[in-house]
């Protein structure tokens, strides 16, 4: 099952705590509940010189 990101709190994450702190993140996801596994990387949004949100990127590795 892959529910998506939007309209989730992601804020108690590290990757989000990294990225919103102004430095991209990687996370490293592991769910075995859905046996999945996942890297997440995360990238601070700007606005001028002010973070406003950040944008980020599930890779599943499962395949691998």
């Amino acid at each position: 099952m892959n529910r998506p990101f939007f309209g989730r709190n992601f804020a108690f994450r590290p990757y989000f705590k990294t990225a919103i702190s102004g430095k991209p993140g990687r996370y490293y996801a592991w769910e075995p509940h859905l046996i999945a596994v996942a890297i997440i990387f995360s990238y601070p949004v700007y606005e001028g010189d002010s973070i406003i949100g950040y944008r980020c990127c599930k890779v599943d590795l499962t395949q691998f």
